[in-house]
């Protein structure tokens, strides 16, 4: 069963996710696809190279859960059709790199129907996801929904000098990144810049280490997007943000050495 392994999944990560975030963004306001374009192109490229599919997910699987379940359905039926027309790529990667190497470099994988199939549904999901938000006035980001909300308050605060007893840091640039933005949100949250020792992450977890517990905004740090928050002892807090943790990370840090 090994050589089936990746065979249906590729057509999903490398083609149908990418026109499922340009269905997004084309739903999306138009003074508010600017804002989004980040989020769906990192949703979209994590897709196609990774072959991670979760931070697009994300974004329509809690606003619309039965399309989801159609979504799923599809995608699982791509593994019977590929198997029934006789596409035997496995490999481990669900991904360009793995269509390369498990597809291109063996020809009697048959890589090619992968390919097609990947081609044909790509838009055919953008225009039945199109039609889905638009019919059902799905919240997906950029129109009006939590994410957007979460964004105009993270804009609000965003720009707001971060204390250190009666020292005022100045205030960061103004950006309409969302990641910036969550970034300055999340490094308010947690009491600002000179409360931060050290950020680390694991695949779901954003890992702070503090030095001031009772300056932590909990309702600031929910207010970005996270499905948690746990604090192991008084030095240390977890936010759980699931598999944009890395990113957000990343995103923090960078903002902590402006």
């Amino acid at each position: 069963m090994v050589k089936f392994l990746r065979a249906g999944q590729m057509p999903f990560t490398i083609f149908v996710a990418p026109a499922i975030a340009l269905a997004i963004y084309h739903c999306a306001d138009p003074d508010k696809r600017k804002t989004i374009k980040p989020l769906v192109m990192t949703g979209a490229i994590t897709a196609a190279v990774a072959g991670i599919t979760e931070p697009l997910e994300f974004i329509f699987l809690f606003t619309a859960p039965l399309l989801f379940v159609i979504y799923a359905l599809i995608g699982g039926l791509n593994w019977m059709i590929l198997y029934l027309l006789g596409n035997t790529m496995g490999g481990v990667d669900a991904n360009l790199m793995g269509l390369a190497i498990w597809g291109f470099l063996r020809p009697e994988a048959n890589w090619w129907l992968t390919v097609m199939l990947g081609v044909i549904e790509a838009p055919i999901m953008y225009f039945f996801f199109k039609w889905w938000i638009l019919k059902f006035d799905v919240k997906t980001p950029g129109r009006g929904g939590d994410y957007d909300d979460s964004l105009a308050f993270a804009a609000e605060i965003a720009n707001i000098g971060t204390a250190s007893g009666s020292e005022q840091t100045a205030a960061p640039a103004a950006t309409s990144d969302p990641k910036i933005l969550k970034a300055r949100m999340i490094i308010e949250g947690l009491g600002g810049r000179d409360n931060i020792v050290e950020v680390d992450s694991c695949m779901s977890r954003l890992r702070v280490e503090i030095k001031d517990e009772s300056k932590i905004n909990e309702e600031v740090l929910r207010r970005t997007g996270c499905a948690g928050i746990v604090r192991p002892d008084s030095q240390n807090i977890q936010i759980i943000y699931g598999t944009t943790a890395g990113l957000l990370k990343n995103a923090v840090n960078k903002e902590l050495k402006h």
